[in-house]
């Protein structure tokens, strides 16, 4: 039996989550720098760069989704489900961008 959920609590939820991924945003872009051009290495620096503009290239967009929910926020608009899926969305990818940094540069 699915249960239905309250739209004010899910804009509540929705709103929190995405006013703490400015932070989160600002703090991978300075961290996935810093790992990025932090430690010479050359035979592995142009994947490093690549790496870093894929990844920078999502914290654009994320960027953009969060100031334009803000946007939306502030006008009344209640979130939805669609607005949680596509913050999860970019949080699951910020997510694998790290572990690939892990797997291809550390581990190999």
């Amino acid at each position: 039996m699915h249960e239905q959920e309250d739209p004010q609590i899910l804009n509540d939820q929705i709103n929190l989550l995405y006013r703490s991924a400015i932070p989160g945003i600002a703090a991978t872009v300075i961290a996935s720098a810093g790992l990025a051009f932090g430690f010479k290495n050359q035979s592995i620096s142009d994947d490093k760069l690549l790496w870093w503009l894929c990844l920078s290239v999502l914290m654009v967009l994320r960027s953009f989704d969060t100031f334009l929910w803000l946007k939306r926020s502030i006008k009344g608009i209640v979130g939805s489900k669609n607005d949680l899926y596509r913050y999860s969305s970019g949080a699951i990818l910020t997510a694998f961008f790290g572990s690939f940094f892990a797997c291809f540069f550390i581990i190999v």
